[in-house]
């Protein structure tokens, strides 16, 4: 493991940065909740705070107690909530996540079109299946 800071892994740390910015993201996002109302922006948001959430949990359960406890004490910790097995909560999070960005996708879909796409197509709108037309679009673009 590479060392950064005396005995703090440098996975650790990084995972602790992406904590503390996955919490400035949620305090971000948590109030576009109110806008139930405004489907694009609730379904943006839940996913997003989902996404976070997940993703945050994670970190501190891999990372952040490895910072807080020592080796002995992060093995107890860790066998009193399941091991690896609390792997399903995060990506049960993460999936319900993928779930409200597939919705945000398929609500992007204009209005007229979309009666003819699932949640689970909308990723490929506007071409009628999986190809890589559109990110080749975008990187002429760009380039412009």
């Amino acid at each position: 493991m590479i060392e950064l800071l005396g005995d703090y892994p440098l996975a650790a740390l990084s995972g602790l940065v992406a904590t503390c910015l996955m919490a400035w993201v949620l305090r971000g996002m948590i109030p576009l909740l109110a806008y139930w109302n405004r489907r694009r922006s609730w379904h943006l948001a839940l996913a997003a705070i989902l996404l976070m959430v997940g993703g945050a949990g994670r970190s501190i359960y891999w990372e952040g107690v490895s910072i807080a406890l020592d080796a002995e004490a992060r093995r107890a910790f860790r066998a009193q909530l399941g091991g690896m097995d609390v792997n399903v909560v995060f990506n049960s999070i993460l999936i319900w996540s993928a779930i409200h960005w597939l919705k945000l996708l398929h609500l992007m879909i204009p209005e007229n079109e979309r009666g003819r796409w699932s949640i689970w197509t909308a990723p490929c709108w506007p071409s009628s299946g999986f190809s890589f037309d559109g990110l080749r679009d975008l990187w002429r673009n760009l380039r412009r």
